[in-house]
């Protein structure tokens, strides 16, 4: 990615998007944890998804998306991940161009969540 930076953690940063939300995987867990009413959409293939998933995560392949916004409730906050928060990203820039005002990108994807939250989540 040309605009990438590193962060202190040697970690790649996704370059700043207007409109998206960067959401840190311990800001999630504790999402999750309260119950917040949030769409938790994984944008990865079904073969990504079945190796490793996020409770209660809602498989949406990035080849479907567009196809299924449709089914997405524009007025709740969107949480969308993939496996580094690159493909996810994508699609939330989609949604914000169709006019979602609450999504929010996985900093990292569920790899990063697997390393800094969930250490039981397998990665790969």
């Amino acid at each position: 990615m040309p605009d990438e930076q590193i962060c202190s953690d040697g970690s790649p940063t996704v370059p700043e998007t207007r409109g998206v939300g960067h959401l840190l995987p311990g800001t999630l867990a504790m999402w999750l944890a309260e119950a917040t009413d949030i769409q938790l959409i994984d944008v990865r293939e079904e073969w990504e998804y079945e190796v490793a998933r996020l409770k209660g995560a809602r498989l949406v392949p990035l080849g479907r998306f567009v196809f299924e916004t449709a089914t997405m409730d524009p007025s709740r906050d969107v949480v969308l991940y993939c496996h580094h928060g690159v493909r996810s990203l994508s699609a939330a820039q989609y949604l914000v161009q169709q006019g979602f005002s609450r999504v929010w990108n996985l900093v990292g994807g569920v790899d990063r969540y697997a390393l800094e939250v969930d250490a039981a989540l397998p990665r790969y």
